[in-house]
C-alpha cells in the first residue's frame, strides 16, 4: 500500500505538464570546484586542496525553473544575467533543460551572480564544503533596469498559469515587482 502522502503523486506531477510557469527572481550560477586534501600549507594554517575537477549547476530562480521543467511544466525564467562567462554558461544550462530563455534580461555592467563552492576531502571520505566565494553585485537595479524587468514580467504574466518567486537578495525582486506578482 502506498503512503497516503504520495497516493496522488502521479496526478500531481501530471497536473504540471504543459503549464506555463513564470519563475521570477535571482538567476544564479552555482560552481563547484572539487579536490582532495591530504596536507596543511606551510604558509598559513589552511589545508591544501589538490584540484580534481569542477562542475556547474543552475542556482536560485534558475534552479527553480529547472525543477518546473523537470515536472513537465513550461518554465519561463524571468530575471537577469550579465554579459559574462557565468551568464553564458547559465543560459546554456537553462536552454539544455528546455527552459524558455527569452525571459532573461541581459544587463551590461551587472555581473551574473556566481556562487563558487570548494568541495574537498580525502580519497575515501565524503567531500565537505571548505569555502564559498560569491561573485555578486547585490545592489538595487537602476530605474531603467527595474522598468525593463517589470515590463518583461508583465508580458510573461499575461500568458502564465502560475508564478514562482525566488529571492536571494540580488536585486531581481524589487518591492514593486513582488507586489505585482502577488496581486
Amino acid at each position: 500500500m502506498r503512503n497516503s502522502l504520495f497516493a496522488h503523486e502521479d496526478e500531481l506531477i501530471a497536473s504540471w505538464r504543459g503549464k506555463r510557469i513564470v519563475v521570477l527572481g535571482d538567476m544564479i550560477l552555482d560552481e563547484f570546484l572539487y579536490g582532495v586534501t591530504d596536507r596543511v600549507s606551510r604558509e598559513a594554517p589552511v589545508v591544501i586542496v589538490r584540484y580534481d575537477g569542477s562542475g556547474f549547476a543552475a542556482g536560485g530562480a534558475a534552479n527553480a525553473a529547472l525543477n518546473v521543467a523537470s515536472l513537465g511544466g513550461k518554465a519561463v525564467p524571468v530575471g537577469f544575467i550579465g554579459v559574462d562567462e557565468a551568464g553564458a554558461r547559465l543560459l546554456g544550462i537553462l536552454k539544455e533543460a528546455g527552459a524558455k530563455a527569452a525571459g532573461l534580461k541581459v544587463f551590461r555592467g551587472r555581473p551574473t551572480t556566481n556562487k563558487m563552492r570548494v568541495m574537498a576531502g580525502d580519497y575515501h571520505a565524503q567531500r565537505q564544503q571548505m569555502l564559498r566565494i560569491d561573485r555578486e553585485q547585490g545592489v538595487p537595479l537602476s530605474p531603467a533596469e527595474e522598468k525593463s524587468l517589470f515590463d518583461l514580467f508583465e508580458r510573461e504574466l499575461a500568458r502564465a498559469d502560475a508564478v514562482v518567486m525566488s529571492d536571494y537578495n540580488q536585486g531581481a525582486l524589487p518591492d514593486r515587482l513582488i507586489v505585482r506578482a502577488i496581486g
